[in-house]
C-alpha cells in the first residue's frame, strides 16, 4: 500500500532508501537518541530502521511516514504505527530545525485521522516518559488526551504518560 498524507505546509510518505542519511541524522541528535527504544548508530543501522519500515507496510505491522515540508521535500521527522488486533502505538520524531513549529502534532493528527478511518483502528494510544514534557505537549496538540499515568515498566524504566486517541 502507497499512502501519501498531505496536510497543509506537511507531507507524510513512506520511506525510501535515500532517505537513510535524515535518519541517521536523526539518532544522532541527543533529543531523539534519548527517547529511542531503539538506536540508529551507523548508515548500516539507517537502513535497516527503513528497510524494517517498508517491510512493515508490507506485512501489515506498521505504517511508517517520513514527514517533509511540502513545497522542499525537506524531511522534518517521522510518525508511525506499530499496528495489532486493531489498535496501534504511535511514535515520532522531529529534527531540531522542525521543532516548535507544530509539525509533530500535525503529522500526529493527520496520521491519527488517516488511520482510525482507513485502517479500521480503534483506538491508537501514545507512551512518553513524565520526564518529557515536550511530548505532552505534542500529544495533547495532536488530539490524543492523557489518560492515564504509567509506573515503570522495564521497556519504560520511568514513570510514564498513555495518551488515548479512540474512533
Amino acid at each position: 500500500m502507497t499512502v501519501r498524507l498531505v496536510t497543509g505546509p506537511l507531507t507524510l510518505r513512506p520511506w525510501t532508501a535515500s532517505d537513510a542519511p535524515a535518519v541517521l541524522a536523526a539518532y544522532t541528535d541527543p533529543s531523539v537518541a534519548a527517547w529511542s527504544t531503539e538506536p540508529v548508530t551507523d548508515p548500516a543501522h539507517a537502513e535497516a530502521w527503513i528497510h524494517a519500515r517498508v517491510n512493515g507496510w508490507a506485512d501489515g505491522s506498521r505504517a511508517s511516514f517520513a514527514v517533509t515540508d511540502t513545497e522542499s521535500g525537506q524531511i522534518l521527522g517521522q510518525v508511525g504505527l506499530r499496528l495489532a488486533d486493531g489498535e496501534a502505538e504511535v511514535g515520532y520524531w522531529t529534527l531540531p530545525a522542525a521543532r516548535g513549529r507544530g509539525v509533530a502534532s500535525t503529522a500526529l493528527d493527520a496520521l491519527a485521522g488517516w488511520a482510525l478511518d482507513a485502517l479500521d483502528l480503534t483506538r491508537i494510544t501514545l507512551i512518553h516518559s513524565v520526564d518529557n514534557p515536550a511530548s505532552c505537549r505534542v500529544a495533547e496538540r495532536g488530539g490524543f488526551p492523557l489518560a492515564l499515568q504509567l509506573e515503570p515498566t522495564e521497556r519504560w524504566p520511568a514513570p510514564g504518560h498513555l495518551h488515548v486517541r479512540k474512533a
